[in-house]
């Protein structure tokens, strides 16, 4: 699907909420997407955000598990999500294409605010952020291509205020332009299929091309169009595409935003993008995410959990499902218990697969839901002993954005049977509880 796709799809299934009165996009539009977040958690559209008539706004697009297996076309649902996406890990070449031009095309006398949505999320930001968009670069030497969300922070002169994780694929592009003195081309996609989603969360080798790696998630190639203004080719079907370049030795100050911690990043001097061209959709949608809540959480812990799952089986095969939540620092892992003390050395491999975001580590038997946190809390209550099924592994580094080290060290949980006894600790059950239809008995 794309992303227009999904949209409808949603609005025939009834799991989006569109919302046709306006809307302002500062701070009330955000607010409007958390508050239903946290009650039906279905996703949202607006269709007439003040100021801007021909561009809507979308969110909470792959807001839980269950729509993203349907767009994935995954038929057993969110407890396969994982394994499934596990088997599509690869790589298919993208591909060409020279459609009738429908795009909407603005290269010169134009204004970015003018365009799409400035849209202010949290009381103390220091102004308008584009959160949903993905960043598409070349490495300079190899022209292998990188996907990566970023903050992009909206400036008023058509230039954007861009936060670069050190170490991460596009810092290393960059570093390589700089040295050379030159700017990095750059195109940010607004508004695209959940494969490029998905592809610009994970993190792959260097020599990895993402965009044949979201091919190989959606199980086809990846048709491209040539940009305007810069040597890239970038997904035809994406809503909007903001060109531009990374300039070399300017850094300018970025910041506060209410990022992924629930807290405000400080000001910081971050890298500068001039944007030099924009391409849309008639109509388009922008996609906009809320930093640290539901759909974010999903969209970055899948492909942490997909790779852990990957790992941590090639050793352990008895692991059954892994799933990051509720957030992005939990691990759950759903094993089949077969040798005393295998819980820890699950946990053990998971921590080795993952040095960034993995805190806490829980693992569960079979008949434990790792989606529903109740039963996790469960299995902690009932099954985990504080003296001996928990271990703390001290000074680990962990989250690099993290200054206060609050992410630092590790927790291991084991929360299965005790070993031995399994009749003991068997869980009650109502026999054909999963067959009553409650309408029926109105």
């Amino acid at each position: 699907m794309i992303f227009r796709d999904i949209i409808d799809f949603l609005i025939r299934s009834g799991d989006l909420v569109e919302f046709t009165k306006e809307v302002d996009p500062k701070f009330e539009l955000t607010a409007i997407i958390e508050k239903v977040q946290k009650t039906s958690n279905k996703a949202v559209l607006f269709s007439n955000v003040k100021g801007y008539k021909n561009c809507r706004v979308a969110s909470n697009i792959l807001g839980n598990y269950k729509r993203l297996a349907t767009v994935f076309n995954i038929e057993s649902g969110e407890k396969e999500i994982i394994s499934k996406l596990s088997e599509r890990w690869g790589l298919i070449d993208t591909s060409s294409v020279s459609p009738a031009n429908t795009r909407k095309v603005f290269t010169k006398d134009f204004l970015l605010k003018e365009l799409i949505p400035v849209i202010h999320h949290y009381e103390k930001d220091a102004g308008p952020y584009i959160t949903g968009g993905i960043v598409i670069a070349k490495d300079p030497e190899t022209s292998v291509q990188n996907l990566s969300y970023h903050r992009l922070q909206i400036l008023d002169n058509n230039e954007l205020n861009l936060r670069i994780t050190p170490g991460h694929h596009l810092g290393v592009y960059f570093d390589k332009a700089e040295k050379l003195g030159k700017p990095l081309e750059i195109a940010v996609l607004i508004g695209n299929s959940p494969s490029i989603m998905l592809a610009a969360s994970t993190n792959l080798p260097f020599d990895w091309d993402e965009l044949k790696f979201a091919g190989s998630l959606q199980g086809s190639a990846i048709e491209l169009i040539s940009c305007e203004t810069i040597n890239i080719q970038v997904p035809v079907d994406t809503e909007i595409i903001i060109e531009g370049e990374i300039l070399p030795g300017i850094r300018r100050p970025e910041g506060p935003f209410g990022d992924l911690l629930g807290n405000y990043t400080p000001v910081m001097d971050n890298h500068v993008i001039k944007v030099n061209a924009v391409t849309m959709k008639e109509s388009p949608i922008h996609y906009a995410i809320l930093p640290g809540n539901v759909e974010d959480i999903i969209l970055l812990g899948v492909p942490i959990a997909t790779t852990i799952f990957k790992e941590v089986k090639k050793v352990i095969p008895t692991v059954k499902d892994v799933v990051c939540w509720p957030s992005l620092f939990n691990c759950n892992i759903q094993i089949e218990n077969t040798w005393e003390g295998q819980a820890k050395q699950v946990a053990l491999a998971a921590f080795g697969t993952n040095m960034q975001w993995m805190k806490y580590c829980i693992v569960v038997d079979t008949d434990v839901n790792i989606y529903d946190i109740n039963d996790i809390s469960w299995a902690l209550a009932s099954r985990c002993s504080p003296e001996r099924d928990i271990i703390v592994v001290p000074n680990i580094a962990g989250f690099q954005r993290d200054p206060y080290k609050m992410q630092w060290g590790r927790v291991i949980i084991d929360a299965t049977i005790p070993w031995g006894l399994k009749e003991e600790f068997e869980r009650k059950k109502i026999p054909g509880i999963e067959n009553i239809n409650i309408e029926s008995f109105l």
